[in-house]
């Protein structure tokens, strides 16, 4: 299975203080939220993810950049996957997807059993 272009909305948070809030905040764009002593908005970005269960498949896009297939050794735990990438790629099968996040190249790895797991490289014309 290989996926080219799968859409996830990815939640993000953002630091507001009181002088970011007007008189209306239930016109604000975005909901807002209180984090212990803090203000947030959490709104949604679009991401473009390339998603896979081949290794084959991973390797290829990976060529793209110009960048190898890191090892096993080069991937640490990621509690931070968010979980609409999670749900997509057990929808989809995949195990692996890849994403630019400025500039970066994001790798990954993701089983219901295992758990999630990141890799990154910043190739050098990105």
């Amino acid at each position: 299975m290989v996926e080219h272009n799968v859409c996830v909305l990815v939640p993000h948070t953002k630091n507001l203080s009181l002088k970011d809030i007007n008189k209306e905040p239930w016109r604000m764009e975005t909901p807002l939220s209180s984090i212990g002593n803090s203000l947030v908005s959490i709104y949604c970005e679009k991401t473009s993810y390339f998603m896979t269960d081949e290794v084959d498949a991973l390797e290829g896009e990976l060529k793209k950049y110009n960048l190898p297939l890191p090892s096993i050794k080069q991937f640490r735990p990621n509690p931070a996957l968010n979980h609409s990438t999670r749900l997509k790629m057990l929808e989809l099968g995949a195990v692996w997807s890849v994403t630019k996040y400025y500039g970066t190249i994001i790798i990954n790895l993701y089983t219901k059993k295992s758990g999630a797991f990141i890799a990154q490289a910043k190739p050098k014309y990105l």
